[in-house]
């Protein structure tokens, strides 16, 4: 396989599952895993069964990591920039509630998979030298628009650079402007769970906040994406069956769509022509091929000419 190639795969079951996983040659000592647990609305977070999946078909050590979201609890409290610390005990245990009553406790307990939130370790105070990670992103890229970012590395994350980081994203923003895939879930390892001061008005720099924090990431670690839509994606939909805070929404069910890139910009690149969008259109995935490299045209076009197939029902 080439690794600068993004390829995808219809999916059913574990076992086809563990051979799409061993296509991409994926070998380390250790992983880093970032699944995507925005909130516990159908299709919002990487199921318990697929992440499953995707911890058995590892070979080494397995870490997850992903920060708190204002919208990953019960929604008895609104949590803001302004109050998320004051609800930090709260905050902590909706987490734990999450992990419970999602199965996703379980796998990491069953799996050996260690969990690290980034939220929990910035707040603690158990962070690596913001001068030292300043040094190591901008010798490889354009320093970050706010370097606030750069305090944001916990030490146990730190302390693993160099191994292979997975951004495994959930399939949401079918034939949608702005959809959310592989490099759109690395926004999650910005600490605050409510992330408003980082979209900026009428998210005006959500797309530079997405590309600042895979820079960061991108210098530490080797990082790939799995982009998943095996039992759902999701699309908005002012009709949907499904309402959150941001919106109604539906799922294409049983989608059973995975796709694998070595580098995020080729993924997502990829998955928007798979899913109906032209990655030409989608902001942040534009500023991304600045940063990290123009996507394969050949391979969007051909993603493209097959999405109708995958999403004919729409």
């Amino acid at each position: 396989m080439d690794p600068k190639t993004a390829f995808w795969r219809r999916v059913r079951e574990e076992d086809e599952f563990g051979e799409f996983v061993r296509e991409t040659r994926l070998r380390s000592k250790r992983y880093v895993v970032k699944p995507n647990w925005i909130s516990p609305h159908p299709g919002n977070f990487t199921d318990a069964e697929i992440l499953a999946w995707l911890l058995r078909s590892l070979d080494g050590e397995k870490v997850v990591v992903e920060g708190y979201s204002c919208n990953r609890n019960d929604g008895t409290k609104s949590i803001t920039p302004k109050n998320d610390r004051a609800n930090w005990s709260w905050i902590k245990e909706q987490d734990a509630l999450f992990l419970e009553t999602t199965g996703i406790r379980k796998v990491l307990d069953e799996s050996d998979a260690s969990y690290v939130n980034i939220t929990e370790e910035v707040w603690q105070g158990r962070t690596v030298s913001p001068e030292n990670i300043k040094k190591i992103v901008e010798a490889k890229y354009t320093s970050v628009r706010r370097e606030e970012l750069y305090t944001y590395v916990p030490s146990l994350l730190y302390d693993m650079r160099g191994s292979t980081l997975i951004s495994f994203a959930r399939i949401k923003g079918v034939r949608s402007s702005f959809p959310s895939l592989s490099l759109k879930n690395m926004f999650g390892l910005i600490p605050d769970p409510a992330r408003h001061r980082w979209h900026g008005r009428k998210d005006s720099e959500l797309p530079q906040s997405i590309v600042d924090i895979n820079k960061v990431y991108s210098a530490l670690f080797h990082v790939v994406g799995v982009n998943e839509g095996i039992r759902s994606a999701v699309y908005s939909d002012q009709n949907g069956r499904y309402e959150t805070p941001w919106g109604r929404y539906d799922l294409v069910e049983n989608l059973g769509l995975v796709v694998f890139g070595d580098k995020l910009v080729d993924l997502d690149a990829v998955t928007c022509g798979l899913i109906g969008v032209e990655p030409d259109t989608v902001s942040y995935l534009r500023l991304a091929s600045e940063a990290f490299g123009k996507w394969d045209k050949k391979e969007v076009a051909e993603a493209l000419s097959n999405h109708s197939a995958l999403i004919s029902h729409l």
